[in-house]
């Protein structure tokens, strides 16, 4: 209303805004002024009539600034306010017009002043200034009729801002205004806010003959006019409405759309039933597309009151195809169709509208009644789903209905039918909390389960952990609370529900039930799945010691298990951990069985064994075989070896399985235990060809190899072989020689010396061993604790040549003299070149010891030589001293001959085999 009203009153007011303008003479007031301000207000004046208006302003404001209180002042004050009043700029125009003092010129500019508080929106103080010549007779005759209708519109703005019981009072004075203005020259400005008004104030017989007499006088508004004049109607003469909506639509303007709603909604509420269906065709072709769900609506119900309940129930159909379920006749629609359906016995449109038609019944009685048949016609045509929200409606509105036990039951089973085992489930679980107490309880847990079980073979891994948590709730309900479970049953129902718990990783409740289950049968017939799975149980809740016992006790009962081979690894990993975490006792016999259960999956399959598993347990038999020197260990060693590095009969190691290289060798030191010499050459000569075919690869252990190999062809006896690989070794080397040169030149002396002590000695011999003895000496010299026991076994060997080059009657005193030079040698200094060798022994304890075992065998040389000589002097008491000192040293070394190195192993079992000789 404000805004409209707002637009119409800026229209009235065009026909006297520009109209006002004050012409001014100045003749009789410039006579009291100076020449200078007569020619300034001539000047004035001039550009005033000429409508040069912002010269005037210009020389307005300056002359009012200079002489601001002159016989002109007023004069010039209401010209610079008209002149504002031009541009518009009303707030400036009100200082200019509130600047005048005589009330001639306050009545000459008194229009302009109201329209520039009009358009300052300043109704209240036109309301007072208008209200004050009013109260004046005098003056209330000479307010004209612009002013009024300025007046007017000010009351009109006013009151639509006001409270309702200032609005009213507002409203009236403003009808007042108008009334009086619709009677003079302003009537046609007048009759719009008129009208306006009077239906503000629900006057709606006058508003409607007003609004209809603007129709008459405004073409432009004819049809708008006429359509407020016929919706007033609607509230006092509804016959009259109808026939001015036709007339309206009949214009076949913009409204007839409007005006076709309208006289359709007023026939259907008056019951003008026949009018309505005969003008239907009009309707359809008038009204919007929005409002023609309507008709559709008002036909259908027309039609049912008529008992035409096909046609009802089409009409209906079209009209719920668009509407709104917020609308009310949404309802009314649901409920005439259902009423329809009722009465032809339709039941199938009976079912298109239940759910809809449910909320809508108020005849609870009847709807207890209609919900229990269209439950059990449910049933019958196996719908389970509209079954299911009879059901709810039952329980919400009926929950006493006696037949809701038994179609809750059969819905369940419905559900099962068709194999919607969730929808199944939360029937049954519903049926049971439903009906407590009902005799088909024991039953209804039984077909939960069963959809839980089904549930869980379909279900996707995002909701399987939700579906099993609901089997293990079912289970643990049947078990607990179902009295006529046979044995077998409760036996397969626990069994299950430790494997749902395993599945669900909550293994030590599953432990608890599976022991339940196996407790159940005697020691020897517990079913394996069962052993199985507590076995699993105790392993995934680290619980070590009972998954041993029980992984233990199944392969015992199954060894033929499918899972045996599992059983077995996790066997071998669960010792590995007890060994790790008990006493050093126990550690031996935990790691006895791990290696019996890893050797068992070898012997079956060894690629269910990782790589790394496979070395721990070669090197496991390697170890034991050392300790116990049993031939069981070393096959067993041998063969996982031999399983490890040959594919196809042949060695492989790839580029990523080099660190096999160290197993080869391995492997040959256990073919040397077993005496095997001939497969040890032959791994050794593959691995040899291999690196030397293969030089890109990061080959560790190259120079050892040809080493070994060397030692093997020694013992062997295929000297040439072995010479040509200790000179490769030797001639190799850079200037210094390394480890494996050094070895090699001492075994190169000790074949060379063994095949050279066995000939007739001559020149050439004697050359043979000089050439000996110049490279066992400077192995002696150039001495390195890393490579021991090499410089010391060839100061021994040094000794040997020595004696062997001695004439026979000097031997003994030669072996004592040279081996007296062999202890100074190696005897620790405070200076010199040894130094070094002596200072490196703090720093490694094992190469100490060797040190410590040769000196040891040195001085038991010594001894047992001096003890020789003693005796050849018949001095017996110092050869038996000398003697039982070298046998206790001897004794002393036999003790610890295991843990030496070989070339002192093997000459202390010489000397023991031989010590009357040597005395």
């Amino acid at each position: 209303m404000d805004k409209l009203s707002r637009k119409k009153q800026a229209i009235l007011f065009t026909t006297c805004l520009f109209s006002c303008l004050t012409l001014f003479s100045f003749a009789e007031e410039t006579r009291a002024l100076s020449p200078e301000k007569v020619r300034l207000v001539r000047r004035i004046s001039e550009y005033w009539k000429e409508g040069d208006y912002k010269r005037a302003k210009k020389q307005i404001l300056e002359f009012l600034e200079d002489s601001p209180d002159t016989i002109v002042s007023d004069h010039l004050h209401a010209m610079l306010g008209d002149t504002y009043f031009l541009e518009s700029s009303y707030s400036q125009a009100i200082a200019a017009y509130s600047s005048i003092r005589s009330f001639e010129f306050h009545e000459k500019v008194f229009k302009n002043l109201l329209h520039c508080l009009f358009e300052q929106k300043e109704y209240k103080e036109i309301i007072r200034l208008v209200d004050e010549r009013m109260s004046d007779l005098t003056a209330q005759e000479s307010i004209p009729e612009e002013a009024r209708l300025v007046f007017a519109a000010a009351l009109f703005q006013l009151a639509l801002g006001e409270a309702e019981s200032e609005k009213t009072a507002l409203l009236g004075k403003a009808r007042k205004e108008y009334e009086q203005l619709s009677h003079g020259p302003y009537s046609a400005q007048a009759l719009l806010p008129l009208a306006e008004i009077t239906q503000v104030l629900q006057d709606f017989k006058s508003a409607s003959e007003l609004y209809t007499k603007l129709a008459g006088e405004n073409p432009n508004f004819t049809e708008s006019h006429l359509m407020t004049a016929a919706c007033l109607e609607m509230s006092f003469d509804k016959e009259k409405a109808i026939k001015s909506f036709e007339a309206i639509y009949n214009l076949d303007g913009q409204y007839a759309s409007k005006a076709a709603y309208n006289q359709m909604v007023l026939l259907f509420q008056e019951g003008k039933y026949q009018e309505f269906l005969d003008k239907k065709e009009t309707f359809e072709k008038l009204l919007s597309s929005e409002k023609k769900p309507v008709l559709s609506f008002l036909v259908g119900r027309i039609h049912y009151s008529q008992e035409n309940y096909p046609e009802a129930i089409e009409e209906l159909k079209k009209y719920l195809v668009d509407a709104n379920m917020r609308d009310p006749k949404h309802k009314n629609a649901i409920m005439t169709l259902f009423s329809s359906a009722e009465k032809l016995k339709d039941l199938e449109l009976f079912d298109s509208f239940a759910l809809q038609m449910r909320s809508f019944i108020e005849n609870e009685k009847e709807f207890e009644q209609l919900l229990v048949a269209h439950a059990n016609l449910c049933l019958e045509k196996s719908e389970p789903e509209k079954l299911q929200l009879d059901l709810i409606d039952l329980k919400e509105r009926f929950p006493e209905n006696t037949s809701r036990e038994t179609l809750s039951f059969d819905n369940a089973i419905l559900f099962s039918k068709n194999e919607e085992w969730e929808k199944s489930r939360a029937a049954f679980t519903a049926f049971t909390q439903d009906f407590p107490s009902s005799s088909l309880k024991e039953k209804a847990a039984l077909y939960k389960m069963n959809c839980s079980i089904k549930e869980a073979e379909k279900a996707s891994p995002d909701n399987m952990a939700t579906i099993k948590q609901s089997l293990v709730s079912d289970l643990s309900e049947v078990l607990q609370n179902n009295t006529s479970l046979l044995e077998e049953q409760k036996q397969e129902y626990t069994l299950a529900l430790g494997k749902t718990l395993y599945d669900l990783q909550e293994y030590e409740r599953a432990a608890k039930f599976l022991e339940d289950y196996i407790s159940t049968f005697t020691e020897e017939s517990a079913p394996s799945d069962g052993l199985v799975l507590l076995s699993l149980c105790y392993l995934k809740s680290s619980s070590l010691e009972q998954f041993v016992l029980s992984a233990e006790k199944t392969l015992s009962l199954y060894p033929e298990i499918a899972q045996r081979d599992f059983l077995h690894l996790e066997l071998y990993n669960a010792y590995i951990s007890l060994g790790e975490n008990n006493e050093e006792n126990a550690k031996d016999l935990f790691l006895e069985k791990a290696s019996d259960h890893l050797y068992t999956i070898f012997t079956s399959d060894k690629n269910k064994i990782k790589l790394e598993n496979q070395l721990w347990l070669a090197n496991y038999f390697v170890t034991k075989a050392k300790n116990t020197a049993h031939e069981e260990d070393m096959n067993k060693a041998t063969q996982i070896y031999m399983g490890i590095l040959f594919h196809n009969d042949d060695l492989s190691i790839q580029e990523n399985t080099l660190f096999l290289e160290a197993e080869v060798l391995k492997l040959c030191e256990l073919l040397d235990a077993q005496k095997n010499d001939a497969l040890k050459v032959s791994l050794l000569e593959k691995l040899n060809l291999m690196q030397k075919t293969q030089p890109k690869l990061s080959w560790k252990f190259q120079r050892l190899t040809v080493f070994e190999l060397a030692n093997t062809y020694k013992k062997l006896s295929n000297t040439e072989k072995a010479l040509e690989l200790y000179d490769y070794l030797i001639n190799s080397s850079a200037h210094v020689l390394s480890y494996h040169a050094t070895a090699a030149l001492l075994e190169k002396c000790k074949l060379t010396y063994s095949s050279l002590k066995d000939q007739i000695r001559n020149d050439q011999t004697e050359e043979k061993a000089s050439e000996i003895l110049d490279h066992l000496k400077d192995l002696q010299i150039n001495k390195r604790l890393q490579s021991e026991p090499l410089h010391l076994e060839a100061a021994l060997d040094y000794v040997d040549v020595r004696i062997y080059l001695a004439e026979p009657e000097a031997k003994q005193k030669a072996a004592l003299f040279y081996m007296k030079k062999v202890k100074e040698d190696f005897s620790e200094r405070q200076e010199g070149p040894s130094l070094e060798y002596h200072e490196a022994r703090k720093l490694f304890p094992e190469k100490e010891l060797v040190y410590q075992a040769y000196m040891q065998y040195i001085d038991m040389q010594i001894a047992l030589l001096e003890a020789s000589l003693a005796k050849a002097s018949q001095d017996s008491e110092l050869a038996e001293k000398l003697t039982k000192e070298a046998m206790d040293k001897l004794q002393e070394l036999e003790v610890k001959k295991n843990s030496l190195p070989d070339y002192l192993q093997s000459r202390i079992t010489n000397i023991a085999s031989h010590t009357e000789t040597h005395l």
